[in-house]
């Protein structure tokens, strides 16, 4: 099971948020909440992912990283941490969506196997739709 966690909410609720204000006072909140995280879930880390907003977010911040085995996410091009939980809480849905098609998928992978040539059309190189 994955759980997703907004991790400003959880910051501010949690009083982990210390009193270092300043250019580094959010990493250092963000940095001890992520390691008490880990030490709470232990080896069960790798199915946490916490967002946090990021709509003021300095320059160089990077979109996701792991952090102890959390998978780390700033919602940059989202309109909020809410907004990335909710788009991701519907992934498992769209992959069932999709497996629910094998049949098709497969009666086409069948026919389209031994074709010389084949279109792809997609956003940029390597992702074909």
């Amino acid at each position: 099971m994955k759980i997703l966690v907004d991790g400003y909410n959880l910051l501010h609720a949690s009083g982990v948020f210390g009193g270092v204000r300043g250019a580094g006072g959010f990493e250092a909140s963000r940095r001890a909440l992520l390691d008490e995280i880990a030490r709470l879930t232990g080896a069960a880390a790798s199915g946490v992912t916490v967002i946090f907003d990021a709509a003021d977010a300095p320059p160089g911040l990077p979109e996701r990283y792991q952090h102890a085995g959390i998978d780390v996410r700033f919602a940059r091009h989202h309109a909020s941490a809410d907004a990335l939980i909710e788009e991701l809480a519907r992934i498992p849905g769209k992959i069932e969506a999709i497996l629910a098609q094998e049949p098709a998928i497969k009666t086409l992978a069948d026919r389209f196997t031994y074709a010389p040539n084949f279109l792809y059309l997609g956003r940029s190189f390597n992702f074909p739709v």
